[in-house]
């Protein structure tokens, strides 16, 4: 039977996306994760410039796609990655920004406790919240997490993360702070866990610190996506331990 093209966001084809998949936002830190952690690599999809690799972690099979910006972004790659290509466990790798009450320093790694959005969620999705306006990881992938990070001697810590809808916007953090009661702001790990929710499978938010949104310190482009590479790491070593 020919393989066919199944979404119309990712051009690849049934079978080429593994079970285990790891997403960063930026599509040139897939293509880094892949070529620098992966054996045997391949291009699956480069739909919209999308860029997704599929290669092997230690004899498992591992995807890292892109995700693009924003919760709306994320959730059209996860829902079909969950719902047409079988994708069981995603964890998301990407940047935040921090105030000095994270007591984080650039380069950290944070893995989420919650994402808050300040999207309206009953007026788009049938999907409930765990909380008002939050969702949470799956508690197997934050378990298994943890305990990798302290097998590895990686320093991982944990906070609760604003998944904000505006990135340049007149709310202060101090503002977003006092509702969401986060530490870190980052824009995507909501929409990751509210379809993790509905399609009932796996996923988990490990992020690493780009800025501080008070001392205005930051990382140059180059680095969120090519020297990630604690973080990324760590994903891999996590996720081929999922049960899938």
């Amino acid at each position: 039977m020919a393989l066919t093209n199944s979404t119309p966001h990712i051009g690849a084809h049934k079978g080429e996306i593994a079970k285990r998949v790891i997403m960063p936002g930026d599509p040139q830190r897939a293509k880094w994760i892949a070529k620098t952690f992966l054996k045997n690599a391949k291009l699956v999809s480069d739909v919209r410039g999308m860029l997704a690799y599929t290669g092997m972690y230690k004899n498992v099979p591992i995807t890292v796609m892109a995700h693009g910006m924003g919760i709306p972004s994320i959730c059209i790659y996860v829902h079909e990655l969950y719902s047409f290509y079988g994708a069981q466990v995603i964890y998301r790798v990407g940047s935040c920004g921090v105030t000095n009450a994270a007591h984080a320093k650039l380069g950290d790694v944070i893995l989420t406790k919650s994402c808050w959005s300040d999207v309206p969620i009953k007026h788009w999705t049938k999907v409930k919240p765990d909380a008002p306006n939050r969702f949470y990881p799956t508690p197997s992938c934050v378990k298994n997490i943890l305990e990798t990070a302290k097998e590895k001697g990686i320093v991982c810590k944990q906070e609760n993360a604003f998944s904000a809808t505006f990135f340049y916007n007149s709310a202060t953090f101090a503002q977003t702070k006092k509702l969401s009661g986060a530490s870190v702001s980052e824009m995507e790990g909501f929409g990751l866990f509210l379809e993790a929710k509905s399609h009932k499978r796996k996923a988990a938010c490990l992020l690493t610190v780009s800025d501080n949104m008070e001392t205005g310190e930051a990382m140059t482009a180059l680095a969120r996506a090519t020297t990630f590479h604690d973080m990324a790491e760590l994903a891999l070593e996590a996720i081929i331990k999922e049960r899938v």
